[in-house]
């Protein structure tokens, strides 16, 4: 096994309901409570990524973005828009990061396969539509 296979491995195993997670599902498929937690996971991303704060900056899902920052601005966008269309409010921005140009070429990988991000979706007995 390598190290990273080994690493996610190990926070799929101990660290189930900590996981820093932005979602590879449709955003319309997920619940109120996933939705913001999203939002929030992606400003924390972006804030590790663009000024080298500390904690989780070795975790999957933050070096996952790493070098991918018009796609997280991207993937911002559409939990703000899904966000506004469900009624809810949107005050906190991205920075200088709502200003670069947004994409979806080049999208990273999921660190955690579709399959299994809907498994534990569905775990958790949430209203998620999966």
């Amino acid at each position: 096994m390598d190290k990273e296979a080994w690493w996610r491995q190990k926070i799929l195993l101990t660290m189930p309901r900590s996981i820093m997670r932005v979602w590879d599902i449709p955003i319309t498929k997920l619940c109120n409570k996933h939705l913001v937690a999203q939002h929030h996971e992606i400003h924390c991303i972006a804030s590790i990524n663009l000024h080298g704060y500390g904690g989780f900056c070795n975790h999957p899902e933050t070096r996952r973005w790493r070098g991918h920052i018009n796609q997280l601005a991207y993937k911002h966008y559409q939990t703000v828009n899904e966000m506004v269309a469900r009624g809810m409010k949107h005050h906190y921005h991205l920075g200088t990061i709502d200003d670069v140009s947004m994409s979806t070429d080049g999208c990273p990988e999921p660190w955690q396969p579709v399959e299994q991000q809907i498994a534990l979706l569905k775990s958790k007995g949430c209203k998620c539509e999966v």
